[in-house]
């Protein structure tokens, strides 16, 4: 079945219709896979490393308390699976993504977001726990924002501007900084700087962006309630050329 998915992979944004299919992780029977609750949070993490189970747990965590200080909560439990590279689950090349047809997160192994590139990763940064961590808590709040989005859902833009703001917030503060330190001349230019298009060619110009609004004026919590509430709409920056 084909789903829309939304996913993040060595430093490009993806948005593409991927096959999710329903075959077990590969390279790895059914015992092998471990599932842990995230504590009190409502998230429950299948892995075959307790390493991989705990990062993802730690993110998500951070996710669902940074969310949930704006009001922002689900009743259910929130599925992530972290996968092999072979898995047939998430698409090539991607650290991970929310299947919003499935209602899930998928996150490759850490060892495996390791070896996807061979240069930098997402932000600049080569992949390290602390990275694999907010990557867990991208993707987590894009399941928290759907949970939480008025009727007819959240543009695009609006759904990768919760997550990237999220991400940024709740990462260590050393990864903040010198990820800010790296785009320090990146400014938020309004709103029409967060467009599609700039989330396709420049997802972390769009991320830094996005980040930078928040803090400012105008933006903060009540910004992104709007969103969901939709007395904000972003739909027109969906388009791109």
């Amino acid at each position: 079945m084909v789903r829309d998915v939304l996913g993040l992979r060595n430093g490009v944004a993806l948005l593409l219709a991927a096959v999710v299919s329903s075959l077990h992780m590969a390279g790895a029977g059914a015992a092998d896979v471990a599932k842990v609750r995230c504590g009190d949070a409502q998230v429950a993490v299948s892995a075959a490393l307790s390493e991989d189970a705990a990062s993802v747990c730690a993110g998500a965590r951070r996710a669902v308390a940074f969310l949930g200080g704006i009001g922002l909560t689900t009743d259910r439990i929130i599925e992530l699976e972290v996968l092999s590279p072979t898995s047939d689950k998430i698409p090539d090349n991607v650290y991970g993504c929310y299947d919003a047809g499935e209602d899930n997160v998928k996150m490759l192994a850490y060892v495996a977001c390791s070896g996807l590139g061979s240069g930098s990763g997402t932000f600049g940064e080569s992949m390290s726990r602390d990275l694999y961590e907010s990557i867990a808590a991208h993707e987590v709040a894009h399941a928290i924002a759907t949970a939480n989005a008025a009727v007819g859902g959240l543009s695009r833009v609006a759904q990768e501007y919760i997550a990237y703001v999220t991400q940024l917030s709740t990462m260590s503060a050393q990864l903040r900084g010198r990820i800010l330190a790296r785009y320090a001349r990146v400014r938020p230019d309004g709103l029409n700087g967060i467009a599609m298009g700039i989330w396709l060619m420049a997802p972390d110009v769009f991320a830094i962006r996005c980040y930078k609004h928040h803090l400012l004026p105008g933006g903060g919590a009540q910004f992104i309630r709007d969103l969901l509430s939709g007395s904000v709409d972003l739909r027109p920056l969906d388009a791109h050329p």
